[in-house]
């Protein structure tokens, strides 16, 4: 699979009772899924999360060509975590140690990425679904744009009209 990218798309760990499979954290869950997706011989990984469905596909492929000349890309969020996080090669240690679903998600992840001595890449600030405000702004933004994401879109509508 050489020159090969893998984009996976990652939601928030559901409450628990709704899953019957074992939940594991977000963190683990990713770091896992980086881990397969190199050794199967992808180059270029890219997860993105469910929760900013409005970002559009050229912000991921603006993530695959910083990839190029970086070895991380983060898409930060403004709750001081992020919404996408890419890699051309895998560091396990952007995974550990981040206490998950806190403002210092972002702040920790850039320190292991300074520490390791790795490039990397800031893509434009965003916001992602956490609270209700989060979703009347989406809605605003949905409501110029709802191709970008339409079931979200329509959902919205209905909630509010």
């Amino acid at each position: 699979m050489s020159g090969s990218r893998a984009l996976l798309v990652f939601a928030k760990t559901p409450k628990p009772g709704k899953v019957k499979t074992r939940l594991l954290e977000l963190g683990v869950r990713m770091e896992n899924a980086f881990r397969k997706c190199f050794a199967m011989g992808y180059r270029e990984v890219v997860v993105i999360g469910t929760d900013t469905p409005w970002m559009g596909a050229e912000r991921v492929r603006k993530a695959f060509s910083e990839l190029k000349a970086n070895d991380v890309v983060i898409g930060p969020a403004e709750d001081g975590g992020y919404y996408l996080l890419g890699m051309q090669k895998f560091v396990p240690e952007v995974f550990r140690g981040i206490p998950w679903s806190t403002e210092r998600v972002l702040e920790l992840t850039l320190k292991v990425v300074e520490r390791g001595k790795l490039r990397g890449k800031l893509l434009r600030r965003d916001f992602d679904l956490d609270r209700p405000e989060d979703l009347k702004r989406a809605g605003r933004i949905l409501k110029r744009r709802p191709r970008v994401a339409p079931a979200l879109a329509a959902a919205i509508g209905r909630t509010w009209n």
